[in-house]
């Protein structure tokens, strides 16, 4: 019986020391990953302020079919998604900047309640 509670109380000790350093307080001299923002001390700035050079790409769409108030761009490795706001259409471009696929809201249908796309 002896032997049996050795290895008992060994076991409670064993698991008394891990309770005991995982509870430890955290080392106060890590640093903190968080950043804090001030938009109050915020200021006007120039991009080449910050980039060494910047490429613009004007973008080749139809004069029937204009972007009107471009909303959101997606960039993707061979594509620019380009949201229409006002027409609410999707311009698909490639790095030429040239129209791949217009994608059109159409409007609603009254058989099925759905929205009517169109894919040029």
């Amino acid at each position: 019986m002896g032997f049996r509670s050795f290895n008992f109380n060994l076991l409670i000790l064993l698991f008394s020391s891990l309770l005991i350093i995982g509870c430890e307080k955290p080392d106060q001299n890590k640093k903190n990953n968080s950043i804090q923002i001030n938009l109050s001390k915020s200021r006007k700035a120039k991009l080449s302020e910050f980039f060494e050079r910047i490429d613009y790409l004007l973008l080749d769409y139809s004069h029937e079919k204009p972007i009107v108030f471009p909303y959101k761009m997606l960039f993707d490795e061979d594509r620019c998604f380009v949201e229409s706001r006002e027409t609410s259409s999707v311009f698909v471009f490639n790095w030429n900047a040239e129209v791949e696929n217009i994608i059109q809201n159409l409007g609603m249908v009254p058989e099925s309640s759905g929205l009517l796309m169109d894919f040029h």
